[in-house]
């Protein structure tokens, strides 16, 4: 096995994730810093940090952790109270706009899909019916909520 397959994950976790450095990864895994810049930039690994920076998932787990922080705190003052209060405000408004964006980013998709298979079956008879199953797939959408 070489070196990529044995390390490469490794490496590329600790710096996406991690938020490591070349060299830092260099000083804690048996690998070259070249090597391991290299597969930084083979892999894209800079582009996939920035992404996970600024991710969903990133966001959320940043605001929490600083919610966490202002709560380890010895004594909760009122201003640090206030911090909190703004802080979870501020959550739950990305949220409500990341699910927004994601259902008309879901309703774009399914659109593009639907067009699709309009172009692909011409006889009325496959269409009424696909048309048909996704009324159905809807309702029964609606049903479960």
């Amino acid at each position: 096995m070489g070196k990529r397959e044995q390390y490469g994950p490794a490496a590329e976790k600790l710096y996406i994730e991690a938020g490591r450095t070349i060299d830092e990864i260099a000083d804690l895994l048996p690998v070259s810093r070249k090597t391991i810049g290299d597969w930084c930039k083979a892999g894209n690994w800079v582009l996939k940090r920035k992404k996970r920076k600024v991710s969903p998932a990133a966001i959320v787990e940043r605001i929490e952790e600083a919610k966490q922080e202002l709560l380890d705190g010895e004594h909760i003052d009122h201003k640090t109270a206030d911090a909190l209060a703004k802080l979870d405000k501020t959550l739950q408004n990305y949220l409500k706009v990341s699910e927004e964006h994601f259902l008309t980013k879901a309703i774009e998709v399914m659109d593009r899909f639907v067009e699709r298979l309009m172009h692909k079956y011409k006889d009325p008879e496959e269409r009424r019916a696909f048309t048909d199953e996704i009324d159905e797939f809807f309702h029964d959408l609606e049903d479960q909520q």
